[in-house]
């Protein structure tokens, strides 16, 4: 069993140093956005998928499932991102301009969260509760792990 967990850690920073340190790289046109995008998912499916220890049938019936609820939650979030755009600050809003925010931004954690109980179910369809509640710890350790990273590597850049 140790060994196993051994051998899980030695893949992961292998996979993490291979593919980290394209994380915070200056990018030049759409190409390399969609090449960096592309690295990050790619870390992340790693990431999960060592978290969660998923079975061979686990991760070809969870993946699927997975893209599908990210793109959603993509496209939700371009959506509201267009309707909050905004060309002055939210304290130089008159009190229609706020009001009309203030719905916004309950909509869009109303649909978020209406998503995401939608996927919850899905998941519980194919992985057993603990791993579901893994899933949800490991993304926010990943996004943690991701924001860090990025933010170390600009502070590194400015010096």
């Amino acid at each position: 069993m140790k060994s196993k967990q051994s051998i899980r850690v030695i893949i992961f920073t292998i996979l993490s140093l291979a593919v980290v340190p394209c994380i915070a790289q200056p990018l030049a046109g759409k190409h390399h956005d969609e090449e960096h995008q592309e690295r990050i998912r790619s870390m992340k499916v790693a990431f999960i998928t060592e978290r969660l220890s998923l079975t061979t049938e686990e991760a070809q019936q969870f993946w699927p499932v997975y893209n599908q609820y990210q793109k959603e939650l993509k496209e939700l979030r371009t959506k509201h991102a267009r309707e909050m755009k905004q060309e002055k600050s939210v304290a130089d809003f008159t009190e229609e301009e706020a009001a009309k925010y203030v719905e916004c931004e309950i909509s869009r954690l109303e649909e978020t969260a209406k998503l995401k109980r939608k996927y919850n179910e899905k998941f519980l369809e194919i992985l057993p509760v603990t791993k579901v509640a893994l899933l949800y710890e490991a993304e926010k350790d990943f996004n943690r792990r991701l924001f860090r990273e990025m933010r170390r590597r600009q502070r590194d850049m400015r010096k």
